[in-house]
């Protein structure tokens, strides 16, 4: 879910739309289970961010015009690059079929941003 976030940020700001972000709306009560499993599973998200805010920052939209297509290119880029599995790929195109099937109007890209280097603060 960050992860996606970061992706889906980056997308937009080749739109005319803006994201807000909000306090929870609901309140999470976890059922006992081995918390060591999430840190786990969780590992890539600490292990793998400044490579995949690399290539966020790295990727431009230049062959794109609408949103679903860049989508799918930044996934499969992110599987490319291993920071995503094929998984991710599927569920992504499974989503996007399904918003097609909906008739959904994907927003134009229509502020192409450049490429550029993100800084780096050193890390203590």
């Amino acid at each position: 879910d960050i992860w996606r976030s970061y992706i889906l940020s980056r997308l937009l700001w080749e739109t005319r739309h803006d994201i807000a972000f909000s306090s929870a709306l609901v309140t999470q009560f976890q059922n006992p289970h081995p918390y060591m499993e999430d840190f786990k599973d969780e590992a890539d998200v600490y292990q793998k961010c400044d490579l995949l805010l690399k290539t966020l920052a790295g990727w431009t939209s230049d062959n794109f015009r609408t949103v679903d297509t860049a989508y799918l290119e930044i996934i499969s880029l992110l599987v490319e690059k291993k920071i995503l599995k094929q998984p991710d790929l599927e569920l992504a195109s499974a989503w996007i079929e399904d918003l097609s099937r909906l008739n959904y109007s994907f927003p134009q890209i229509e502020n192409r941003q450049t490429a550029f280097i993100p800084k780096q603060a050193p890390v203590f």
